[in-house]
């Protein structure tokens, strides 16, 4: 067993068929939570090159190891089926949750060139498609990155939805608002009574915002990669 790894492995292919149902609903566990392979490994504390090698290398025979399952039935509340569904011939298969109405808003812009963005009391710059996630989240919001801050994991230009219900976790990325309209995508490192500490990438620091400062901090659930 390859414990670092997450995956479990066998000198016989006798595991082909519950390996490709495992497979293939583990890709629709990636399109139901919106997040990329290598953030959904790291929310459930795994190595980020675990879920990305069972779904891409094909030709490897291992399964995705039992406390592997478990980690992500944990962050994610639905548990993986590594039994092949069983359909009567004819059968339509299901489609993927379809995105709701474009009711979500884009709020804040940048000012300044600065790292930071404005949200100009609830100015709504336009809007976009509802993800199946935050159905009924009638708070729920989304934003541009505005810097390569946090890059590689943000890309500047990325399209984040917010889901300000949901509390967030140490090692989430989070938009940390202040009283005086600004806001700032980061990580989450640390949290106290008097103070947020949050993790920036690019150039790689630790940032302190006073608690007194601080008016919201709200949990990013999902990240659209936008290229042109």
């Amino acid at each position: 067993m390859d414990q670092a790894a997450g995956v479990t492995t066998s000198t016989h292919d006798s595991n082909a068929t519950e390996r490709d149902a495992l497979r293939a609903d583990l890709r629709r566990l990636v399109m139901e939570t919106g997040l990329a392979p290598t953030e959904l490994a790291r929310r459930a504390g795994l190595s980020p090159s675990t879920l990305n090698r069972f779904l891409n290398d094909t030709s490897a025979r291992h399964v995705l190891s039992t406390r592997t399952l478990s980690r992500l039935a944990q962050v994610t509340g639905r548990r993986l089926d590594p039994s092949p569904p069983q359909r009567e011939v004819g059968e339509v298969l299901p489609t993927p949750p379809a995105h709701g109405p474009s009711d979500v808003p884009i709020m804040g812009h940048a000012r300044g060139g600065q790292d930071g963005m404005f949200f100009d009391n609830g100015l709504v710059d336009s809007y976009v498609p509802r993800l199946h996630m935050l159905s009924g989240v009638r708070s729920a919001y989304a934003l541009y990155m505005n810097s390569d801050s946090q890059e590689p994991v943000l890309r500047h230009g990325d399209l984040l939805y917010v889901n300000p219900v949901i509390p967030p976790r140490l090692g989430d990325d989070v938009v940390i608002e202040l009283e005086n309209g600004e806001a700032y995508i980061k990580r989450l490192l640390r949290r106290t009574t008097q103070e947020i500490i949050a993790q920036q990438f690019n150039p790689a620091c630790e940032l302190q915002f006073a608690a007194r400062d601080i008016a919201n901090v709200h949990l990013v659930v999902a990240v659209i990669k936008v290229r042109t």
